[in-house]
């Protein structure tokens, strides 16, 4: 089943190095999906090294799970949203992968983190 896009294009955060806009939404029966948009950039009194590890906290959330015994580091992209029922789901939570399928249905609302394209290194 096609869903129902809308064009949203509202900037949800900026600083310095980072802006993230919320593109789109593509709305199914029994679910959305967001696509959002970032665009990061070197600080100029930031080192490579530095560069390189924030950098990759960033684009490489999928790894990093919310552990009680460990906080996440700042710099690590996080996503949530709140339900208007109060229920919330975020990138960061933790959650089982199931090699079964279909998978079971979730007994809350789950978001996950997607790749997507890139480029514009010039």
């Amino acid at each position: 089943m096609l869903g129902g896009t809308v064009a949203v294009e509202k900037t949800l955060f900026q600083s310095d190095s980072i802006t993230i806009v919320l593109a789109s939404a593509v709305a199914f029966p029994e679910n959305v999906k967001f696509h959002v948009r970032l665009a990061t950039r070197r600080l100029l009194d930031e080192d490579e090294d530095s560069w390189w590890e924030r950098r990759g906290l960033m684009f490489e959330g999928r790894r990093h799970r919310a552990r009680p015994s460990r906080l996440l580091e700042d710099e690590v992209l996080r996503f949530g949203v709140r339900l208007p029922g109060g229920a919330k789901a975020t990138t960061v939570d933790g959650r089982a992968e199931f090699n079964e399928w279909p998978p079971p249905r979730p007994d809350g609302p789950v978001l996950r983190q997607g790749s997507g394209g890139g480029g514009g290194g010039g």
